[in-house]
C-alpha cells in the first residue's frame, strides 16, 4: 500500500526501542503544503526523533513527503522518506 513506508517506520521504531532499551519521542516539527490540485495536496513534513542513550540526548531529523485527499475532512493518502 501506499502507507507501506510510513508502517515500516513505526516498526523500525518499535524494534529500535526493544532492541535497544530506549524509548524514542516523535513529535512534528513542520508541516507544509507544497502543491494542491482540488481536492488533493502534496505536503513536506518534518519529524524529530529523539531519545536519551547512556545520558546523551539524540536527535535526528526525518523529511517526509504526504500526499492527502480532501473526503469529507483531510485523509493521508501515501506517505515516503523524502530523499
Amino acid at each position: 500500500s501506499d502507507l507501506e513506508p510510513l508502517r515500516a517506520f513505526r516498526a523500525d521504531l518499535d524494534d529500535r526501542q526493544q532492541k535497544y532499551n530506549l524509548t524514542i519521542a516523535v513529535s512534528i516539527d513542520s508541516v507544509r503544503e507544497t502543491s494542491r490540485s482540488g481536492d488533493q495536496a502534496e505536503l513536506a513534513a518534518d519529524t524529530v526523533l529523539s531519545a536519551v542513550d547512556a545520558g546523551t540526548r539524540l536527535n535526528r531529523v526525518q523529511h517526509w513527503t504526504i500526499t492527502a485527499r480532501n473526503d469529507g475532512g483531510w485523509r493521508v493518502c501515501s506517505a515516503h522518506e523524502a530523499q
